[in-house]
């Protein structure tokens, strides 16, 4: 096997136990061998191939002008290390710093936070003084308003006690005028009846209340009895009061009254409804106004009449109104 020149100086030079790198081997009976010296072959080989790589290494640091020395390498790295530390210092210095910052920025944020709490806070307070102050004038106008209410309540009591008092008084009026209708329902009065002096005038006013009846056309069984009624007087003659049996008797003989006109013996003598005070009150109202417009239709010379009917004053309609009316039904 051809192994080269530079294998067999190598072998040639090396040394161990058993003698130099040469040795005679047999290859059938040292199959290996073969193996070994290929091994080596490509050793040699890489140990070229590494070499050239150095030189060629050198010779690229000598054209870029690395230096050689080794010592001012270190001397640079040195320098370049102390930088390097002189870096991390102020990087940690840096870092720190930025912590410190960032731990003002914080606190900034946290007092902020809490000086808009406070402000808050402040405004909140303002509110509820606000609102106290406000509750404070509501309680003065509900106290004031409480004053007012208990103030109407005890005028309203009393005006309610008032008309209670006024409504008791007209309904214990309009009972007692009720009362007084009822006891004269059956009553009249005659006026302008001459009136006798001395003993027994209350048997000849039976025979003048009599006489007038019969006139009227009524016997002498309706008649219950008779009394003057109002004080004595030296002269004229006082209202007779007449009690018939019943009301309906009572409302025929005043139907039948005007015919006394026609009587020169009567003509005098009118007969009325026996009022009560009330009634007396309304129908001198009732005159007075029908007094009222008849002086002023007469003032005005407009031809109008008036006249009392149902308890009103109407107007009185003419002969030819009547007959029209009765001649268009």
């Amino acid at each position: 096997m051809d192994i080269g020149d530079d294998l067999y100086k190598v072998l040639e030079n090396f040394e161990s136990k058993k003698g130099t790198g040469l040795h005679w081997y047999c290859a059938t009976c040292y199959v290996g061998i073969k193996k070994v010296l290929v091994d080596m072959l490509g050793l040699m080989e890489n140990q070229k191939v590494v070499v050239s790589d150095i030189e060629g290494l050198k010779k690229r640091m000598d054209e870029f002008g690395i230096k050689k020395d080794t010592a001012q390498v270190k001397q640079d790295i040195e320098i370049l290390r102390k930088e390097l530390d002189e870096i991390k210092k102020e990087n940690t210095v840096l870092k720190r710093e930025g912590e410190e910052t960032k731990d003002m920025v914080k606190q900034i944020k946290k007092e902020a936070v809490i000086k808009k709490e406070v402000d808050d806070m402040s405004a909140a307070v303002v509110g509820v003084r606000k609102e106290n102050e406000d509750l404070r004038k509501l309680w003065t106008e509900v106290v004031e308003s409480k004053g007012q209410v208990n103030e109407r309540k005890e005028v309203g009591e009393r005006n309610t006690n008032n008309v209670t008092e006024i409504v008791d008084h007209r309904v214990a009026e309009k009972l007692k005028e009720e009362e007084d209708k009822k006891s004269r329902k059956d009553k009249l009065l005659i006026f302008g009846l001459e009136e006798d002096r001395g003993v027994d005038t209350q048997a000849r006013d039976i025979i003048k209340a009599k006489d007038i009846l019969r006139y009227l056309k009524h016997d002498d069984e309706v008649l219950v009895r008779t009394i003057r009624i109002g004080k004595h007087r030296e002269t004229g003659s006082r209202p007779l009061l007449v009690t018939v049996k019943d009301e309906a008797t009572k409302w025929q003989i005043i139907g039948r009254a005007k015919a006394l006109r026609d009587d020169e013996s009567w003509k005098s003598v009118y007969i009325t409804l026996d009022l009560t005070k009330i009634e007396r009150k309304h129908e001198l109202e009732l005159k007075a106004n029908l007094k009222a417009k008849r002086e002023e239709s007469s003032k005005n010379g407009d031809g109008r009449r008036w006249t009392i009917k149902k308890g009103v004053v109407i107007e009185k309609k003419s002969p030819v109104t009547e007959m029209g009316e009765q001649s268009s039904h």
